[in-house]
């Protein structure tokens, strides 16, 4: 369990805290700055909608990447001893883990603050491209990386269409 409480700690620490500290610091409206608003509301379960019918393409392309580029032996290894610590954990720490954290710390980095900053200077598919790819960047390992670019210029796209990060967080 302190596996998962270091993690989740370190990217509430890593990602969330510098991106809300410069929204503070740099923005005069840092809600806006991190596209902290709600979204209208019948934009919510579309979203939902969207990520069921694109989990499997995107299962289809990281198997894709995966015959293209296989991991190597020692990425295997390490993989499954992070699988070892999934054994037996309670559900809620994964759940905090796999899908809560991620969502709110990287949004609010990525979406939020970094391709808010960028939609102020370049034109919005070219902030949303350059999110997406710091974004594939910090993911580290080349297969997983690929396949956050692609999914991150999805996102991309609903944050700035939306003017929120919430739907992107759901």
């Amino acid at each position: 369990q302190s596996f998962f409480s270091f993690n989740i700690a370190a990217q509430l620490l890593t990602i969330a805290l510098p991106a809300v500290a410069l929204a503070l610091f740099l923005s005069r409206r840092p809600g806006r700055a991190l596209r902290l608003r709600m979204p209208h509301l019948g934009v919510l379960p579309l979203v939902v909608v969207l990520a069921a019918c694109l989990q499997p393409a995107m299962v289809m392309l990281g198997e894709w990447i995966q015959q293209l580029y296989p991991l190597s032996d020692a990425t295997v290894e390490m993989q499954k001893s992070v699988a070892d610590l999934f054994n037996g954990a309670p559900l809620l720490a994964i759940f905090l883990f796999v899908a809560v954290t991620p969502a709110i710390c990287e949004e609010l980095a990525f979406r939020g603050f970094i391709q808010t900053s960028l939609e102020q200077r370049v034109k919005p598919y070219t902030a949303i491209l350059l999110t997406s790819f710091f974004f594939a960047v910090t993911h580290g390992i080349l297969q997983q990386s690929l396949n956050a670019f692609f999914g991150g210029i999805v996102i991309g796209v609903i944050a700035w269409r939306t003017g929120s990060i919430l739907p992107c967080m759901l």
